[in-house]
């Protein structure tokens, strides 16, 4: 399966416009993962490493985020 970052730009009252990453797996999508590539490109290889599945996307993403 293709897991591939994709960028959005996101707006907040405090800090104006702002650009994020997040990853795209087959027909799920996760934006605003973190504002730094280099954290979403860590959590997309370790998602290839231990082939995890699209259906287990959010769960993964929101184990990761509270891990950092």
């Amino acid at each position: 399966m293709q897991i591939a970052i994709c960028c959005s730009m996101q707006e907040d009252a405090d800090h104006g416009t702002y650009r994020t990453y997040g990853l795209k797996m087959g027909d799920v999508r996760v934006d605003d993962i973190s504002t730094h590539w280099r954290t979403v490109a860590r959590l997309r290889r370790k998602l290839i490493k231990n082939q995890v599945s699209p259906v287990h996307l959010w769960d993964v993403v929101e184990d990761f985020l509270a891990a950092c």
